[in-house]
Order: structure tokens, then C-alpha cells, then sequence
């Protein structure tokens, strides 16, 4: 399968076709469609995609057209995120909620169609399942008990990263902070105490929780705040980096008590 989410090298100003699926499928848009036309571009840079959406019951087709050269990278995230924002829109608007999937992609130049890599994969850069099922079975035990309530709320958080393409950050850090005060419940540290032994607790320091806090901050105010893929990487990374120690810890704890 080709990975155009990694390949480093600009793309040219042809458009990419990209196709994909409208969740749920039973829905209010078995009926109908939609064709829009939009564009995707940050405050105060100039404008970087040309994106004409078309919905017809339940497929979603994006023809995306840059307007300078950027990253393949860079061209996938700026159509997730304006898709989001479409159905946003739309969610609003019928009172339902609607997510997209994009699978596949036609290159500029290409007659074949290519599978996109799943976001949250080339995110994490997590391949090795086996790796992962311990983590797993702890949290999994984690999520039971009577203090359970923030810790999965944290997790419902770490989903909503997972979810979303403009937001990351600000799901990183509450779910940090939510998981900070389920340690404090289970320690009885005081709100004084709560961050350093949080900190403690998850093995972390103050500097990589604050780099987090920094665009989550602007995200709460309701700002302008985009990242690069590199940046929302690290992000997560970072996040589930001090997720996964204080779990651990935790899960220790409420086995010893």
C-alpha cells in the first residue's frame, strides 16, 4: 500500500481526487445531495486549497486543488479538516452527527487509486500491535472501579484526538489535566499539591505538559491556533507517552491497596 501521508515531496497545483464514506450509513442523507464548493485556508496566510465537496447519500467525493505547491502530507490534513468543518455545519444544522472517512485518493497525474493510511496510525507511528496489549489490558482494568469516572472521561478524551484534525491538542492536555485530578482523588493531594504529584505520579515533566497547554490554551479561547503534522505528532506522542506511565502507576497502586 502506498503511504502518501509520509511522502515528503511537494505536490504539483493538479487537483487530487479524494472518496471516502458519510457515517452512520442509515441516516437523513440517504436521500439526499449535496455539492459545495469551499475553501480551505488558515488566518492571515494565503489561500492554500480550492475544494469542491460532493455528497450523495452516503459517499463523499473531494476534488482538491492547491493553490502553491505544499506537502501530500500537508494536502491530506488540509481536506480532513475542512470535511470536518463541513459536516460540523451540518451536524448543527440537522441536529445529528455525521463523521467522514476518506479512503481513497487519485494522485495528481495518477490513473490509480490509492488507500489512504489511517490518521491516528501515521500519528502515533504505533504498527506493532503486540506492543500495545499490555497498555491495553491495564487501562482496561483501570477503567472499573468508583474512581473510575475521570479516569474514563480522560479516555473519552484521548478519543477525541484520535477524532479530530484541529483540536488535538486541546484533547491532549484535558485529558492530562482530567487524569491529574483522578490522581489526586486516589492521593489525597490537595489542589497546592496536584500538578507535582501528578507529575511524580506519571513520570513526566512540567516543560513537556506546558508545551501541550500552550495550543491548548489558545484552542479553550476559542482562537486560531494550526499545527503541522509534526507538531500534532508530538503532541500525542507526548500525551499518550505520560498516559501510559501513569496508568501503569495507578494500576499498581489500586492492585497493592
Amino acid at each position: 500500500m502506498t503511504d502518501i501521508g509520509n511522502d515528503p515531496k511537494p505536490i504539483g497545483l493538479l487537483p487530487f481526487y479524494f472518496a471516502g464514506i458519510i457515517y452512520p450509513r442509515r441516516s437523513w442523507l440517504s436521500d439526499l445531495r449535496l455539492e459545495t464548493v469551499l475553501q480551505a485556508g488558515d488566518l492571515g496566510h494565503a489561500l492554500l486549497i480550492e475544494i469542491k465537496v460532493t455528497i450523495d447519500r452516503n459517499s463523499i467525493v473531494v476534488v482538491a486543488k492547491p493553490t502553491k505547491p505544499i506537502l501530500l502530507e500537508a494536502m491530506k490534513r488540509w481536506v480532513e479538516i475542512t470535511v470536518q468543518n463541513h459536516l460540523a455545519r451540518m451536524n448543527f444544522a440537522t441536529a445529528r452527527r455525521y463523521r467522514c472517512e476518506l479512503e481513497w485518493v487519485i494522485p495528481p497525474g495518477s490513473r490509480s487509486i490509492v488507500q489512504l493510511p489511517h490518521s491516528e496510525a501515521s500519528l502515533l507511528n504505533m504498527v506493532d500491535a503486540d506492543a500495545r496489549l499490555e497498555p491495553v489490558l491495564r487501562v482496561m482494568y483501570m477503567s472499573i472501579g468508583a474512581d473510575s469516572v475521570l479516569f474514563d472521561r480522560a479516555m473519552r478524551d484521548l478519543t477525541s484526538v484520535l477524532e479530530s484534525h484541529s483540536d488535538r491538542a486541546f484533547y491532549c492536555y484535558r485529558a492530562i489535566e482530567g487524569l491529574s485530578h483522578h490522581n489526586a482523588l486516589i492521593t489525597g493531594a490537595t489542589e497546592r499539591e496536584r500538578w507535582a504529584s501528578f507529575r511524580s505520579a506519571a513520570s513526566c515533566t512540567r516543560a513537556e505538559i506546558d508545551q501541550i497547554k500552550l495550543a491548548a490554551d489558545e484552542l479553550r479561547h476559542g482562537k486560531e491556533f494550526l499545527s503541522t503534522p509534526e507538531d500534532d505528532r508530538t503532541y500525542i506522542r507526548t500525551t499518550w507517552k505520560i498516559v501510559d506511565s501513569y496508568a501503569r502507576y495507578a494500576y499498581a497502586r489500586s492492585r497493592s491497596a
